[in-house]
């Protein structure tokens, strides 16, 4: 491996990845979720409907980033979470840059709450030197992390 990129929370993964940048995370559901017609959503209403949720594989169990609730659908990629909340599914947290667009075009609802989120970065872990293509490939990404905070 010469370099490898990803979307950590604050305390990270138990590899020595370096962060390159913050990102808001957006708590999302679609315009007609009843989540998107409350004014302020409290962790009890978001405990009343389904989280759609980053899942993944941890030795030999499944673990979920559920937030406030038991009642959840685990994915494993963060645009398929989008895709199923923009399909009514459920709600989630997610990227900003990820649900920007769907944002802008109202496929999405970003819900208004004063919960304290915890800070997700862009992180990467390099090998044991980077080649030409790598150092230009982490120039690239550190220059499009910089125009969409």
């Amino acid at each position: 491996m010469d370099i490898a990129f990803g979307l950590y929370t604050a305390e990270g993964a138990a590899v020595n990845a370096s962060n390159l940048a913050p990102v808001s995370m957006s708590l999302v559901a679609a315009p007609g979720h009843p989540l998107s017609r409350l004014p302020n959503v409290t962790k009890d209403d978001l405990a009343q409907y389904t989280q759609v949720c980053l899942t993944f594989d941890q030795g030999d169990k499944l673990v979920s980033e559920a937030l406030f609730s038991t009642n959840y659908l685990g994915l494993t990629m963060f645009e398929v979470i989008r895709d199923a909340v923009i399909n009514g599914t459920g709600w989630a947290l997610l990227p900003y840059p990820l649900v920007k667009e769907a944002l802008a075009s109202h496929s999405l609802c970003a819900l208004n709450h004063d919960l304290l989120l915890e800070s997700h970065y862009y992180r990467y872990v390099e090998g044991e030197s980077l080649g030409v293509v790598a150092t230009a490939l982490l120039t690239n990404v550190i220059r499009f992390l910089g125009t969409t905070r």
